[in-house]
């Protein structure tokens, strides 16, 4: 969405995006990254620089390289599922108010991982101290619309989450005025071990 691009690149303090391949740079973050995944990832990498270079911004590069990677794709992707929720409630109800709830009708990131500080058992699973868990949030999509939890707490809490409901509010703010009924929602998602990502969003009106 060129709006996320938008507010990047103003977090970065840039006048103009820089060029971002979704879902390319996220991989070096996953564990189950394949090598032809990662070898995308550092060619992506290396545009992103080369583009940094030439608009002669070298000394804030690692801060920029953060920023864009940071949050980026969640945001994303949590956008573009949550638009793909609320347009097919807009289509089952019969509606012709499209409602954006606050916050997220449902997160993009399908998985987050953790390691155990020290033994724990839940349930017949019994974990290690310094075992990685990976925590599938999904399910949080179930519980009315009340999505904060998809933001972690404490010390793992989403740096990104101001930004995140900030972009969401704004755009709920603009669409506040739809008003026509939904026929038909077409979503394709990407593939990605991480992400519940879409690559398109198709709605058709009446």
């Amino acid at each position: 969405m060129p709006l996320v691009d938008r507010v990047a690149a103003a977090l970065a303090g840039l006048d103009l995006p820089i060029p971002f391949p979704v879902l390319s740079v996220t991989r070096i973050f996953d564990r189950l990254s394949s090598v032809s995944g990662l070898v995308r990832a550092e060619e992506a990498l290396g545009h992103i620089r080369s583009v940094i270079r030439e608009r002669g911004i070298v000394d804030s590069e690692q801060e920029i390289l953060t920023l864009l990677i940071l949050g980026r794709d969640s945001l994303l992707s949590s956008l573009g599922a949550s638009l793909a929720t609320a347009f097919e409630q807009m289509r089952k109800s019969g509606s012709e108010h499209l409602t954006l709830t606050s916050p997220y009708p449902s997160t993009g990131v399908a998985v987050a991982e953790r390691v155990a500080q020290c033994p724990h058992s839940l349930g017949q699973v019994s974990l290690a101290a310094d075992d990685r868990v990976r925590i599938y949030l999904q399910p949080l999509n179930g519980i009315g619309g009340a999505t904060l939890p998809i933001f972690g707490a404490g010390a793992h809490a989403c740096l990104g989450r101001m930004i995140a409901l900030d972009v969401w509010n704004a755009m709920a703010k603009c669409l506040a005025g739809l008003r026509r009924r939904v026929t038909k929602v077409e979503v394709k998602y990407a593939r990605s071990n991480i992400f519940f990502m879409p690559e398109s969003l198709k709605v058709d009106f009446e």
